[in-house]
């Protein structure tokens, strides 16, 4: 804040007790108090702001006020003229906040909190008595438009610590004691390492049941096939380019449908299967229906009047694939309000 703009709005609240975390916590609170973050924050020789400060050297500050984008100058020992504007209101504070509160019983910190509050706005509000205009006016009118937008999310605090396995075979974290294998595998590893081979395991795990559930729940008559067991022979005819570049899938985020073409026994069904499975195993949900069985499944879901839920069944899907699509007279109102349902929203695979 420059000595042109040292009028300012005061922030003040409690705290249990001086720590980073807590302090950290209350800085959070202060730029959202003021809607904005400074581009400099002067800071007394605190350990929530200076990690260390040696005689001849630069202090080392904390870097958590980058998610503020804020530059932290330190003030200097045992020179309260390095933060003048704060030490004048410390009279105010201890006049108008501390004096008035200092007969009060308060059981917790946010009882506290909500009386500072209380006497923070109305000590903010108050007018000048040489000027016009109170603190928060000021603030309004001359800082706040300086002041730099927050980020979208607050900054959350981290305590990090790297914990070694004793010799009892059990690691000690917030005075808890927890058991570690010890198998052969692991004996040379650091616990990063350990928890690393955990986690890969653990992804791996999740990501596999999830690929198998979805695999049973497409419908698929061939689940395990993939478009690289597709064979390009020459006397097929076929694209090897085109069926690689669906199998990336980029057709179902581009909501794009798939029409496949040939004549009865050419594989067009093993194709459609094919992709579909790679979507799977993508992450992506895919349907397979024949479309006689479709319009049975349409009809026994009429008579109990459910045909919203069968529509919504294969709306859903990311990827649909109808098979003998066209080989059967249809009723052109069914395949309108299924079509129609996702055009725009899902891909379809017209086999």
């Amino acid at each position: 804040m420059s000595k042109e703009r040292e009028i300012l709005q005061m922030f003040q609240t409690g705290m249990s007790q001086r720590n980073i975390a807590l302090g950290l916590h209350t800085n959070i609170h202060m730029v959202q108090f003021f809607g904005g973050a400074a581009r400099l924050l002067i800071l007394d020789n605190l350990e929530t702001g200076i990690v260390s400060n040696r005689k001849h050297e630069d202090p080392v500050v904390n870097q958590s006020y980058k998610h503020y984008h804020t530059a932290i100058l330190p003030a200097r020992v045992l020179a309260p003229k390095d933060k003048a504007a704060v030490e004048g209101y410390v009279g105010n504070v201890t006049s108008q906040i501390i004096a008035k509160l200092r007969s009060e019983k308060f059981f917790s910190i946010a009882e506290l909190n909500r009386a500072i509050a209380e006497l923070l706005e109305k000590f903010n509000k108050t007018h000048f008595q040489k000027r016009d205009g109170s603190r928060l006016s000021v603030f309004l009118g001359e800082e706040a438009p300086f002041l730099q937008p927050l980020p979208a999310l607050p900054y959350e605090y981290a305590h990090w610590k790297q914990a070694t396995v004793q010799l009892n075979y059990h690691v000690s974290v917030d005075s808890q004691n927890y058991s570690c294998p010890y198998p052969d595998k692991f004996s040379d590893m650091t616990f990063d390492e350990r928890m690393t081979t955990m986690i890969d395991k653990e992804y791996d795990a999740r990501t596999n049941n999830r690929i198998k559930r979805l695999l049973k729940k497409s419908g698929l008559p061939y689940t395990k096939a993939s478009i690289c067991d597709i064979a390009c022979l020459p006397e097929r005819q076929l694209n090897r380019e085109l069926i690689n570049r669906l199998g990336t899938c980029d057709f179902i985020s581009q909501k794009r449908n798939v029409l496949v073409l040939g004549a009865t026994g050419a594989g067009k069904t093993f194709l459609a299967n094919a992709i579909a499975a790679d979507a799977c195993r993508d992450g992506l949900h895919s349907l397979y229906i024949r479309l006689p069985d479709f319009f049975i499944e349409y009809a026994n879901a009429s008579v109990l009047h459910k045909e919203f839920e069968i529509f919504k069944k294969y709306q859903k899907a990311s990827l649909l694939v109808l098979d003998e699509f066209l080989l059967i007279p249809a009723d052109d109102n069914q395949q309108r309000i299924l079509l129609e349902r996702r055009y725009g929203r899902s891909s379809t695979i017209f086999c």
